[in-house]
């Protein structure tokens, strides 16, 4: 390629690029993505560290409970079952409309 072919190419594109505001507007920040692995996840005993998976979030489903303990997952119903043992009950998350609910 020429010099002159390069610069008539490149003042081109400079130009094109200077009268499309549009193209210099644009908001290239990311948006609030999720990091791996997960922050939130503490390891307190390094001999467990092996177990962990490094491309694995947490999410929360709910924060009514004093303890929760024992999530076990139904597929047939596709619900989630988990204990809040101070309050002496069993709560019931269901996938479908993300809410919870008594169970027993």
């Amino acid at each position: 390629m020429k010099r002159r072919a390069f610069l008539t190419a490149a003042g081109t594109a400079g130009a094109s690029l200077a009268l499309n505001a549009a193209g210099l507007a644009k908001d290239w920040s990311l948006p609030d993505v999720a990091r791996y692995p997960d922050p939130a996840i503490e390891i307190v005993d390094q001999r467990l560290a092996k177990y962990r998976q490094g491309n694995a979030a947490i999410e929360r489903l709910y924060t009514g409970a004093r303890w929760a303990e024992g999530p076990v997952w139904f597929g047939d119903g596709r619900y989630l079952v988990f204990s809040d043992i101070p309050n002496n009950r069993m709560l019931r998350w269901l996938e479908d409309t993300n809410e919870v609910s008594e169970f027993r």
